[in-house]
């Protein structure tokens, strides 16, 4: 709750900031082109310049810098954007959390459990994110990934026809196939561009994938990672360059695909990616040791079983 009412508070004056003002004339060209146009770094203030009185003290641009380097990110990213409502805010936040402690209420025991709890997330997270990013890969380690694993980056260039097919077509439709007569279209289709017919040619008259049947059947390339089923990545890269598979069936309808052409990414192009997975492949071995290090054997079950809240 406390992240979300932060969030919220320091939010809602930025989005205010960006709202048009309801029956507002728009702007000439010349204002908008004057707005888009970047303005000049204006000097920095004197340190030691009062900039704002707060509850009856003056504060020099040093305090108050000083204050909001205190603060995460987020906080200081709010107060560069609108640093008069964050600075608000920051004040009433301390305000609150000194009555608190003025209170005692830091000595009660739910605080004091949430507080221990948050410090054991914030400090594990810490963890977690400095071993992920000091990690580094080598180079010769990214180039033996790269050798090893020559599959993922291979780019297959293929053409599709696809052919709808419905379990039951709606009363009065007399366009949408049931499975059996799609399968028969398509496996015509094939026979049609076996004997001869131009691939490009038949798809764009006959496939129902509109998007690439405008481009003679040219499908988004497909690589061993790509979001598609297995059968049809599997039945793509078993093909040799000009090769027509044969009808891949799918839930909704049938692929016929045609492979125009096989590359392989060149390492230079996917080092990048491949530091990534390096990194995230050390961390989550690193992640998994820990956790088998603290797996519970379990010796009195019945202390584990149904045991209340304390």
């Amino acid at each position: 709750m406390r992240s979300g009412f932060l969030a919220l508070l320091l939010a809602a004056p930025l989005c205010a900031q960006t709202q048009p003002v309801p029956g507002a004339p728009p702007k000439p060209p010349a204002a908008a082109a004057a707005e888009s146009t970047p303005k000049a770094a204006e000097p920095a203030t004197p340190p030691d310049t009062v900039v704002a009185k707060i509850d009856g003290k003056n504060y020099t641009a040093a305090e108050i810098n000083a204050l909001v380097d205190q603060f995460p990110p987020q906080v200081r990213g709010a107060f560069a954007n609108n640093p008069v409502h964050t600075l608000n805010f920051i004040f009433m936040l301390q305000h609150l959390a000194h009555q608190a402690e003025f209170e005692n209420l830091d000595k009660d025991k739910a605080f004091q459990q949430d507080w221990n709890y948050s410090r054991l997330n914030l400090l594990s997270n810490a963890e977690l994110n400095h071993y992920r990013n000091t990690y580094s890969p080598t180079h010769a380690e990214e180039q033996t990934y790269y050798n090893d694993n020559i599959g993922r980056f291979q780019e297959a260039h293929v053409r599709v026809i696809y052919i709808s097919f419905v379990a039951t077509a709606p009363a009065g439709d007399t366009k949408s196939l049931g499975e059996p007569d799609a399968k028969a279209k398509i496996d015509d289709l094939r026979k049609r561009i076996e004997a001869g017919e131009d691939f490009a040619k038949v798809a764009a008259d006959n496939s129902e994938d509109k998007a690439s049947a405008a481009k003679g059947g040219e499908f988004p390339i497909i690589t061993r990672v790509s979001p598609y089923p297995d059968a049809i990545k599997n039945t793509v890269f078993a093909l040799k360059p000009g090769e027509l598979s044969q009808p891949v069936r799918q839930p909704n309808g049938f692929y016929l695909f045609k492979l125009d052409k096989i590359e392989t990414e060149p390492f230079n192009n996917v080092e990048s990616k491949i530091f990534q997975q390096l990194q995230q492949d050390h961390f989550n071995d690193w992640v998994k040791s820990i956790e088998t290090r603290y797996n519970i054997n379990v010796v009195d079950s019945h202390y584990f079983a149904g045991h209340p809240p304390r």
